[in-house]
């Protein structure tokens, strides 16, 4: 989030006095390789005017290849322009993309979902139409925790789904969102002041027809076979006279003469062993010195053809098949050890001090006892704690302990007019007690996983918005197909929903500014994946940029109430594994709503989004997949503004749409969108800048080598940089202009799986600051902090920082962490 605090005092008075930071090394490493792309373009006897079979999976086309334009690019953009063309020379190729169809599929309802009282910080969930407004509650007697919901109702819609589709739809074709007649199966749902919703999930069986092998006839007799050759046994020959049974030879044992003392069995058979390798040597000498070919190979000298392995650890083969039978016994594992592993690749064989990076240094950590609770901190006096603030969310792990959901509530920075903080802990701003997220134990987000009759599962991925709105809840999805929302101090209580049946979600992103979250979900029965679009809406009251009713959909500050699954867009790919979001919308922390009578107002129109797309990448089909949110950006502005003030299941032509792909050479670990470019890692240790200005016509940016296996790119809050986590390398690097311009290794990561820079507290009119980093250690089971910035005191006063970067401490968890999501806690 950009810096939204008054301008400083030319002249600020530092702590300490004087102090030079460190310049990082930035060595330029920028290529353009390693990214294929394709075109789609239907064919004219395609059969587009006829729906295709519900479980008829689409084939890839291999059409020619066709230019594509590059976007405009801004010149200040960290991440860089596209590579200057030397003189004589083409320009770059654009990337050649093929526009297969998107597939929506729409959930409908009889009626409205119901909302819930989250908690404000960074995350999503969508409902419609009227919320029960929550205001956060400050503590109350001695001990007061984090996490306090009021709301206890939810009501969760689906519809019946349009069946899968290979082909588009024609404009011409009518697009029925279900069966003409008959019941819908019914989704476990809430109760609330709403009519309760139909369950729907996608229709289809499962494709495939069994093989067997046709026995051969056996003889009842012995027949004559020609011999099969073997490296030291003859052929043996068998009668040829099929009425006559083999000749049975019998060997009478030899008589053998009387040996002198001298010549016991060991000792004649350890002469004879010394001959026969004399014996054997010899031939070997004389076949090699005249020039024949050794025994087992051709006379040709080429080696014998062999029948190629199958890798069976393998999900997609050499010919892009995929294994089924491994798609769903991952589908299975999803959220456990051995899903994170396939997923993140094997952790490092050893530290970062191993290699030759010294240890980080860490200041002292001091305590402090301030509103009840012992405050670490690294910097102050300590003499005036007023005019708090805090950054606090949620940290996701793998867990063996069945009585934990595998997500805790942390607290990574706290900041007061004399104190600055960055040592991650449990608890909120009440409480130290986090372990575990007390919102899927109690309060509304808890009421509503209890009307859902589903066990939570494990957590599988989990998201925040990083647009300018406040971004109070975190998302996460779990193995049985639960999202869940979870909040901060400043904005407790949320919501839930459950996809249909059968399928698994295994990535989730939210929209810039809280509008939707969208999760992709595999179906190991009808073998194939969506993408699900789900509605969020906040809770009236929460913040000034708060709506004074919940309109889910629009951009709010992630307060959710509520969350209303519109429909499902389905996939070219079959495994997709990372997802990232982007909306253009441009309203912020800053805006306000609160004093706003009736629904959205003309003047508001040009603060909501219009444009957006998700980055769909799928690890071994190496693939990334561009779907258009325009159509329902369109949609949901002309319901609220010009339509009926409500949003419904959206319709063919309402849905997201399929814009195009990308191919690469090596494994797609991990996505992130933005405005105008996207970034996309290779296990290769590349990521590859693309520019997304004309999402049906990509071009390159260029690459940037990065360290072995990266698995996590985040956008920094504070830097403006994309960090970049290589798990195999155990390193951290900020890529920004095109090159990696900070690099952070340090002996205490043993395994880091995913970075993220903490959120700015320096917003609304706030001078206190401490810009750090957290590491989710996987094998090391930590989140360790790390500051790599200036610091200010909520008075003004900076802290230079000694070195690149200074280590902050680690919290950890009953487990191994995999995500760590985190807000500004505000109370309004």
């Amino acid at each position: 989030m950009p810096d939204q605090s008054p301008e400083q005092p030319q002249q600020p008075p530092t702590w300490p006095p004087s102090e030079s930071t460190a310049e990082p090394t930035r060595p330029p490493k920028v290529t353009a390789k390693g990214v294929s792309h394709m075109q789609w373009e239907p064919s004219e006897d395609d059969g587009s005017n006829e729906l295709p079979h519900p479980h008829h999976r689409p084939q890839s086309p291999q059409p020619p290849a066709a230019p594509a334009a590059s976007g405009a690019h801004d010149p200040h953009d960290p991440w860089g322009a596209p590579p200057a063309t030397p003189a004589g020379q083409s320009p770059p190729p654009a990337l050649e993309t093929r526009q297969p169809p998107s597939q929506p599929r729409g959930y409908f309802d009889d009626g409205p979902a119901p909302h819930h009282d989250p908690m404000a910080g960074q995350g999503h969930v969508v409902g419609q139409h009227d919320a029960w407004s929550a205001q956060p509650e400050g503590p109350s007697g001695a001990h007061q925790p984090y996490g306090n919901a009021t709301q206890e109702a939810f009501d969760q819609l689906s519809g019946p789904a349009h069946p899968p589709s290979s082909q588009p739809l024609d404009s011409t074709q009518e697009w029925h969102p279900g069966p003409p007649s008959g019941e819908h199966p019914r989704l476990p749902h809430q109760s609330g002041p709403h009519d309760h919703g139909h369950e729907a999930h996608a229709s289809g069986q499962r494709a495939g027809a069994a093989f067997a092998d046709q026995l051969r006839e056996q003889p009842s007799e012995p027949q004559s076979a020609p011999a099969q050759e073997a490296p030291s046994v003859p052929a043996q020959s068998t009668p040829a006279d099929h009425g006559e049974a083999p000749a049975t030879i019998q060997v009478e044992p030899e008589k053998k003469p009387a040996h002198p003392p001298t010549h016991g069995r060991r000792v004649r058979y350890t002469i004879y062993g010394v001959g026969g390798l004399i014996t054997v040597a010899l031939i070997i000498a004389i076949v090699w010195m005249l020039g024949a070919p050794p025994p087992g190979s051709s006379s040709s000298g080429e080696e014998p053809e062999t029948a190629p392995e199958t890798d069976t650890t393998a999900l997609v083969d050499s010919e892009g098949q995929i294994n089924w039978d491994l798609y769903e016994s991952l589908s299975a594992s999803a959220g456990s050890a051995e899903w994170m592993e396939w997923r993140h690749g094997e952790p490092p064989a050893g530290t970062a001090a191993e290699d030759e990076q010294a240890q980080v240094f860490e200041p002292e950590t001091s305590t402090v006892d301030a509103n009840g609770l012992e405050r670490l901190y690294q910097y102050g006096e300590a003499a005036d704690v007023t005019n708090w603030r805090n950054v606090q969310g949620q940290l996701a792990f793998v867990t063996d302990n069945d009585a934990l959901s595998g997500i805790d509530h942390i607290t990574s920075v706290e900041v007061a007019s004399d104190l600055v903080g960055f040592t991650p802990r449990p608890g909120g701003r009440w409480s130290d007690e986090g372990s575990p997220e007390l919102e899927l134990e109690q309060g509304s987000t808890a009421d509503c996983l209890a009307e859902v009759e589903r066990d939570l599962g494990k957590p599988v991925d989990m998201a925040r918005a990083t647009g300018m709105e406040m971004n109070a809840h975190a998302v996460t999805v779990f193995s049985t197909g639960i999202l869940a929302t979870t909040g901060i101090s400043g904005a407790q209580g949320g919501t839930c929903l459950a996809l249909p049946e059968g399928y698994v979600p295994t990535a989730v992103a939210l929209t810039s500014n809280n509008e939707f979250s969208l999760v992709t979900a595999w179906n190991a029965t009808e073998r194939h994946a969506i993408l699900a679009v789900i509605a969020m809406g906040d809770q009236a009251g929460s913040y000034q940029s708060s709506w004074p009713e919940p309109y889910p959909g629009l951009p709010n500050p992630g307060h959710f109430g509520s969350a209303q699954l519109l429909g499902v867009v389905e996939l070219p790919v079959s495994a997709p594994t990372s997802l990232s979001a982007y909306s253009n919308a441009s309203a912020s922390v800053w805006t306000n709503r609160a004093g706003q009578v009736g629904g959205p107002t003309a003047e508001q129109v040009d603060t909501i989004a219009s444009a957006g797309y998700a980055l769909v990448g799928s690890l071994e089909e190496k693939r990334t997949v561009v779907v258009d949110l325009a159509p329902l950006l369109a949609y949901v502005s002309d319901s609220y503004f010009s339509g009926t003030g409500d949003i419904d299941p959206f319709e063919a032509d309402q849905a997201p749409q399929i814009a195009s792909e990308l191919e690469f050479s090596g494994l797609v670990t991990d996505v992130n969108a933005r405005e105008g470019e996207a970034a996309v890692s290779t296990r290769d240790g590349t990521v590859h800048l693309v520019d997304t200005t004309d999402l049906r016509s990509l071009a390159t940016l260029g690459s940037v080598e990065v360290g072995a296996n990266p698995t996590c790119l985040e956008w920094g809050a504070h830097s403006e940089a994309l960090l970049v986590t290589s798990r195999a390398d155990a390193t951290i690097q900020w890529v920004g202009d095109g090159e990696i311009t900070r690099q952070l290794r340090d002996e205490r990561l043993h395994d880091p799986i995913c970075a993220s820079e903490n959120a700015r507290t320096d917003v609304l009119d706030y001078a206190g600051s401490a810009p750090s980093v957290l590491v989710a250690d996987f094998e090391g089971q930590a989140l360790h902090s790390y500051r790599f910035a200036t610091a200010r005191f909520a008075s003004g006063a900076e802290i230079q920082l000694e070195g690149d970067f200074e280590y902050g401490g680690a919290y950890s968890p009953d487990g191994k962490p995999f995500a760590v999501s985190v807000a500004l806690d505000l109370d309004d």
